[in-house]
Parts: structure tokens; sequence; C-alpha cells
């Protein structure tokens, strides 16, 4: 595992039409990031953060804070090659900054 892409999906509507929803992302009692999501997304789901590997046993956590489609994690890993799930596939990539191979991608996962 070279990252890990945390996100929140709103399975019904938007996040706009969610009260009093938030969340946030702790180390040692000590916030890294808040997130407050009631009314503030047009869209289906935000990208929170991603845990990379860096150096040694480390890990590298980088904040993102961007909202994106799809109602789930499984929408953006359809294996279309082209359409309105293929972009939101590639949107996904660039938004979390992991950009890989679909092909390497999907010949892994059925390893």
């Amino acid at each position: 595992v070279l990252a890990i892409v945390v996100t929140i999906n709103c399975f019904t509507g938007t996040f706009r039409h969610v009260q009093a929803a938030f969340m946030q992302v702790l180390q040692d009692n000590f916030s890294l990031g808040h997130y407050s999501l009631s009314g503030l997304f047009d869209r289906e789901s935000l990208i929170v953060c991603r845990l990379s590997r860096g150096r040694g046993a480390n890990w590298v956590l980088t904040l993102i804070g961007e909202q994106i489609g799809g109602r789930s994690i499984v929408d953006y890993f359809h294996q279309d090659q082209a359409g309105e799930m293929a972009d939101l596939r590639n949107e996904f990539k660039v938004k979390c900054g992991c950009v890989f191979e679909d092909r390497e991608f999907y010949a892994e996962c059925r390893r």
C-alpha cells in the first residue's frame, strides 16, 4: 500500500441537505483539520485526506478537502474506459494526487 485516501460520501442528496455534520482529523488529541459539512457542498462526496508512505515507516498526512461527485468509493473505480464514470475516476485521481495507471491497477485488484 502506497497511499490511503479518505472520503466522506452522502448516499442520498448532497451535503447541502445534511444538518450539523462535521469531521475532524486528530493526531494525539491535536486537531490537524476540521471540516464543517453541513450546507457547504453541492456535490455528493468530499475527498478528506490522503495518507501516503513517507521515508522509513512514517506516513504523511495531506489534507485535501475537495468535493467530488459519486455516492460511494466504488464509483471512483468503475472500469469504464470512457464516459461519465471514467471522467469521475480521472477527477478523483487528480484531486487526491494518486495518479495510477488504470490497467495496472485493475490487474492488481484481480490478483
